[in-house]
């Protein structure tokens, strides 16, 4: 544990600088994977929006009302315009509204 000094010499020769051979390794191994691929493709899927295909707010809207009771009503006035005990029928009548 005294003589130090011989395996901190050899630890500081075996140290290479990161500008000479290393870079050149990590830049073929990242060029290989092409690591900017996968984030171009997560920016195109975020500028893509459902929102872009719909031209306005939907006119009525289905709200729930109580139990197993929803009303449809129309979203710039709220006024109720119908009302339905089952979910689905209360979309459809707001779909055949909006038509």
């Amino acid at each position: 544990m005294s003589d130090n000094k011989p395996a901190r010499k050899d630890a500081i020769d075996n140290c290479k600088p990161l500008g000479t051979m290393g870079s050149a390794i990590q830049s073929t191994h990242y060029r290989g994977m092409n690591m900017h691929e996968n984030t171009e493709i997560r920016r195109e899927v975020k500028s893509i929006s459902y929102h872009a295909y719909v031209s306005s707010r939907p006119r009525y809207v289905v709200i729930p009302a109580g139990i197993e009771f929803f009303h449809v009503t129309e979203s710039a006035t709220g006024r109720v315009k119908g009302f339905r005990r089952l979910h689905r029928d209360a979309c459809a009548l707001a779909r055949s509204l909006e038509a």
